[in-house]
């Protein structure tokens, strides 16, 4: 019953913070390649030197342990500080 149970973690805990985490660092990976095409870094027509583009698997590392600090901080949090929260956070969208 162990394995049905890490299963069941990796489908429900974790499968859905690497799925969000892959799509935001899409999002920063076109974000950058935009910048770059659009010659913003450019010196004299040439990337610089020490330009460097964006490490996928720290990038992705990083965010999955400041989402992971975020979630064990969120259940700590008073019920009303979560409706607060996500009523400020609607309301600036």
């Amino acid at each position: 019953m162990q394995g049905d149970d890490q299963r069941a973690y990796l489908r429900e805990a974790v499968g859905p913070a690497v799925a969000e985490g892959l799509e935001k660092l899409t999002h920063e990976l076109v974000r950058e390649r935009k910048r770059v095409l659009e010659g913003v870094d450019w010196e004299n027509g040439y990337l610089p030197d020490d330009w460097k583009s964006v490490e996928t698997v720290k990038w992705l590392g990083e965010y999955l342990i400041l989402r992971s600090q975020k979630t064990k901080a969120e259940a700590n949090m008073p019920t009303w500080l979560k409706l607060w929260l996500d009523y400020d956070s609607i309301g600036r969208k």
